[in-house]
């Protein structure tokens, strides 16, 4: 990734972090499937929804 002056280390890892994130995905893909990928199979929210213990948690995932 080409570096942007005045950028400092952290806001440099931030920007090759969501370079990983969106990676294969393009500016012409349907915005549900950009979302889906990017929550259910490129985090662990998924995983984080199927362990969780609270009821408000549980609720956070039915509402995805």
């Amino acid at each position: 990734m080409v570096g942007i002056s005045g950028l400092p280390t952290e806001g440099q890892a931030v920007l090759e972090g969501l370079q990983v994130l969106f990676s294969g995905l393009s500016a012409n893909d349907p915005p549900w499937l950009v979302l889906a990928s990017v929550l259910l199979d490129r985090t662990r929210m998924s995983a984080d929804i199927n362990t969780a213990q609270t009821v408000n948690s549980k609720v956070k995932g039915i509402a995805i």
